[in-house]
């Protein structure tokens, strides 16, 4: 079972299920890491404000 190549479809097996857990983990994490990063913009910019920054 690939769940990036199949649709869930319930009732899921324990494999299917334990990937859809691990591949909701991986967003939640990401998005807290980009989040964090968020909270420091002053010192941590995202690149296209430090574009617009260095062109004015």
């Amino acid at each position: 079972m690939d769940l990036t190549r199949e649709p869930l479809m319930f009732p899921a097996g324990r494999p299917a299920r334990l990937q859809n857990l691990a591949r909701g983990d991986e967003g939640w994490l990401l998005g807290l890491a980009y989040s964090t990063q968020r909270g420091y913009a002053e010192s941590h910019p995202s690149p296209a404000r430090s574009a617009w920054a260095k062109s004015a």
